[in-house]
């Protein structure tokens, strides 16, 4: 005799069963089981995002603006010294690549002290990670001083950090330039850009008195 759907062994598990497919009607079941993760993961995920936006730093954007103009100008009005030059293309990128040189750069950094701002002195803006290292290393335990940078290592890296934060464009067909600098702080953003366009101006007026002086006399 055999009996059907019966385990004629007590001792043996029945055959496993095929687990049963997911379907759509599961979910509202399946959301409400895992409603207390999802709410710590969601609530995790926010917090996180928060701290990471709230450590960023804030970046302001200034401009200032050069008119470039055809018109020719004496060499004794000082402020249309720009009216002289030229504005064809090829001229307004070669006006933009000294605007953007690494000469004129040093330049501003030096008449506005930029070399101790932390903002573009790396060496005056330890990082955590760089200090706890510091830290670690057992040869700091005994160096009575740490070490002095390169000067001209570290002025060629305060350039380059000057200079990711400067750029220069055209206005569209104009012959408009607009210098535009980025920084950590919105007075400083404007008086930068400033600095920048008019130590250019003051470059080209410097060149054309000297070209004016070197001039020979007419016999």
């Amino acid at each position: 005799m055999s009996f059907q759907g019966i385990n004629p062994n007590p001792d043996l598990p029945l055959a496993a069963r095929p687990p049963a497919a997911f379907e759509l009607a599961d979910l509202p079941g399946l959301l409400h089981a895992k409603a207390g993760l999802i709410f710590r993961v969601t609530l995790v995920t926010v917090a996180l995002a928060v701290a990471a936006v709230s450590l960023m730093p804030t970046r302001y954007v200034s401009s200032a603006i050069l008119m470039l103009d055809s018109r020719k100008n004496a060499i004794a009005d000082l402020s249309a010294v720009l009216s002289a030059l030229p504005t064809d293309p090829a001229s307004l990128q070669n006006q933009i690549q000294v605007l953007q040189s690494r000469d004129l750069a040093a330049e501003v950094i030096g008449k506005l002290k930029l070399y101790d701002d932390p903002e573009f002195n790396a060496a005056l803006q330890p990082t955590v990670g760089s200090a706890l290292l510091a830290a670690l290393n057992p040869r700091q335990l005994f160096a009575s001083d740490p070490p002095t940078p390169d000067p001209a290592v570290l002025r060629d890296a305060i350039i380059d950090t000057f200079l990711s934060h400067l750029s220069a464009a055209t206005v569209g067909l104009s012959t408009t330039i607009t210098v535009t600098f980025t920084s950590r702080d919105r007075d400083k953003a404007a008086l930068i850009a400033d600095a920048v366009a008019q130590t250019y101006v003051d470059g080209l007026v410097a060149t054309k008195i000297k070209a004016s002086r070197e001039r020979p006399a007419p016999g």
